[in-house]
């Protein structure tokens, strides 16, 4: 099975998880933020089958999020 990943890192694990015959419905996403409202920072953890895949932390919950699917297509050896 070759996979190559688009760089839209979210998108990318559901593909791979689905290509490599996983259940996507078993992916987790948890939120936290902290700090004042004018600079709050946000995390986004990232879970298959309530195993820690990735985490991420930015300004803003999306790019977390985004950072977070990132890590876990590291932890899962997508990408480098």
């Amino acid at each position: 099975m070759s996979f190559r990943p688009s760089g839209d890192f979210i998108l990318d694990l559901n593909n791979f998880l689905q290509q490599s015959g996983g259940n996507t419905a078993k992916i987790s996403w948890r939120y936290n933020s902290s700090g004042p409202s004018n600079q709050t920072t946000h995390y986004a953890d990232v879970y298959y089958d309530e195993r820690l895949l990735g985490r991420g932390r930015a300004t803003s919950r999306a790019e977390a999020r985004r950072y977070a699917a990132y890590e876990a297509l590291r932890t899962l050896r997508v990408i480098q």
